[in-house]
């Protein structure tokens, strides 16, 4: 099931409650759902977080939609430094300097079994990521005081034997679980609960930060992708405040966290003005990058980089701006 199949069946399902509130057919709203899709780009997801069906044609046409991220995708980041984004191992090389976990890539040619072994016999924690994949599918924890190792990576993948593991080891990212700030992890605890901060680059090489929201995962997720359970809330980007209500994948709203009950309208994230700071020196290291999005987590003693985004989710993005952003990002073409 492709990613618009599956927005489509979540679709149906948030239509329930929505057509018995507003008295309307279910396909009233199926119609001018596809008509948003038609006109401007609006995927089922959007439609259902931003309630699309509240606004009027002036405020639609305000939304970055997924057709226009590829759209102009050329005109903002070139495609020569779409690995830097794109592959974890490179982006982990390229921006080191605020890569300080312990790492390993399976498809290193230097890398063997015995070396990734080694590297889960020498952390607690181990976080597995599959290469090439987004919104963290494949993502999952491997732990030794739960007994956790290679044994486990097969069970997960599936895979029957140490001759088939030799190949999957190639498409596998393995990383040192970071150790998120006591507040942070307040969030939910079994996830590392990242920043992600939206950062555009102009032709003369000015940088500016359009959009900054905090992803909490869900009860035991091992990541807080919005896609994989997780919640988003938008932060205010000069006091680094939560400023709203969050939203979840089904457009769902939460005050307070829901694994822990934790309110999260009014959390400071500890160490914001570091984090404005890293995100301008990022934007340095490979300017070819005009439009990117920034994972950040946050620790005691500073600040680490867990991804970088090419494209950008605009869902995530105008979540964490609060309002529709096309204007404002066609100003810096």
């Amino acid at each position: 099931m492709n990613r618009y199949q599956a927005g489509f069946n979540r679709l149906l399902t948030a239509l329930d409650p929505i057509s018995k509130a507003y008295g309307k057919s279910k396909y009233w709203f199926l119609w001018d759902a596809l008509k948003g899709y038609i006109r401007y780009g609006i995927t089922p997801n959007m439609y259902i977080s931003y309630e699309f069906y509240k606004l009027s044609s002036l405020e639609r046409k305000r939304y970055w939609t997924n057709r226009d991220q590829h759209r102009y995708e050329s005109k903002f980041n070139s495609p020569e430094a779409a690995d830097s984004f794109n592959r974890k191992e490179v982006t982990n090389r390229v921006f080191r300097k605020y890569v300080r976990r312990d790492w390993i890539y399976g498809g290193d040619p230097e890398v063997t079994s015995r070396a990734i072994e080694q590297f889960l016999d020498n952390h607690d924690k181990v976080i597995v990521k599959p290469i090439g994949l987004s919104s963290g599918k494949g993502v999952f924890s491997v732990s030794k005081s739960k007994e956790q190792g290679i044994a486990y990576i097969r069970e997960r993948l599936g895979v029957g034997n140490a001759e088939q593991m030799e190949d999957v080891y190639r498409n596998l990212l393995f990383e040192e679980f970071v150790c998120q700030h006591p507040e942070m992890a307040e969030c939910n605890p079994s996830s590392v609960n990242t920043v992600r901060i939206f950062s555009l680059l102009d032709r003369h090489g000015r940088s500016d930060i359009i959009s900054a929201c905090i992803r909490v995962g869900g009860a035991g997720a091992d990541v807080d992708n919005y896609h994989a359970g997780g919640v988003t809330y938008p932060i205010d980007i000069k006091s680094g405040v939560v400023c709203n209500y969050g939203r979840n994948l089904r457009g769902e709203r939460y005050l307070n966290h829901p694994s822990t009950g934790k309110l999260m309208v009014g959390f400071k994230i500890p160490h914001w003005e570091h984090i404005l700071e890293t995100v301008y020196d990022l934007v340095r290291i490979d300017p070819r990058g005009r439009m990117i999005a920034w994972d950040l987590a946050v620790m005691k003693d500073g600040i680490e980089l867990i991804e970088a985004n090419y494209l950008p989710d605009p869902n995530i993005m105008q979540i964490g701006a609060g309002k529709g952003l096309k204007p404002h990002i066609l100003e810096y073409l």
